[in-house]
């Protein structure tokens, strides 16, 4: 007797096929911004294996293209709002804790490098400017590429920021390097679809020792 794979029952009552679709590994989120190295990082930041799927809107791709349509060189104007590269969300429903991915270009005084920290936040040498505590991370890096007019005399300097609505348990020094690696990758994901010269200034691999 032969077994038709399509008409696998799943304990939900659904089709095989379909309740494995609703969750995916870590590496296959917000369009391949999160690396197999930063995957790890989120299984841990997160306290989950498997994630609900990210939008297809929500990847790299349309994120640099939404900094090609508002960069403005030697600008003076506000800071882009920042804005979702992506959500993430742990598959188990029962630990429903948002990952919010956002993204912004930054002008004038916010651009520059150095000043105070806030509070739970220690500084990572990576890119311009790099920061991260147990819930939340920040990296800026500059870009100058062909696909951002004007960006050979005014660099573009683009910041991405890593939040969750509150602080997982557990180290907080290695929820912290989990943050910086995360937010690593996600830049250098930008920087490289972006076409930055010298990948914005990122290296391969994230410098998880703080200052």
């Amino acid at each position: 007797m032969s077994l038709g794979l399509a008409g696998l029952v799943g304990c939900s009552g659904e089709p095989e096929s379909v309740t494995k679709e609703k969750t995916v590994a870590a590496a296959g989120l917000c369009g391949g911004a999160v690396s197999a190295d930063a995957a790890k990082a989120l299984q841990l930041i997160s306290g989950a294996e498997k994630f609900e799927p990210t939008g297809k809107d929500s990847t790299t791709v349309n994120a640099v293209q939404k900094l090609i349509d508002n960069f403005s060189p030697l600008s003076e104007k506000p800071s882009m709002v920042p804005e979702d590269l992506c959500r993430i969300y742990p598959g188990d429903e029962s630990n429903h804790e948002e990952i919010r991915i956002q993204f912004h270009l930054v002008y004038g005084k916010l651009a520059e490098t150095g000043g105070d920290l806030a509070s739970g936040l220690r500084a990572f040498r990576m890119g311009e400017k790099a920061s991260a505590g147990s819930d939340r991370s920040f990296l800026q890096f500059a870009c100058t590429s062909d696909k951002l007019t004007g960006s050979s005399e005014s660099p573009a300097h683009v910041e991405v920021l890593i939040s969750q609505r509150k602080a997982p348990e557990g180290d907080t020094e290695e929820l912290r390097s989990a943050q910086a690696a995360l937010v690593h990758s996600v830049s250098l994901s930008m920087a490289r679809e972006s076409g930055c010269a010298d990948d914005g200034g990122l290296e391969e691999r994230p410098a998880l020792k703080p200052e």
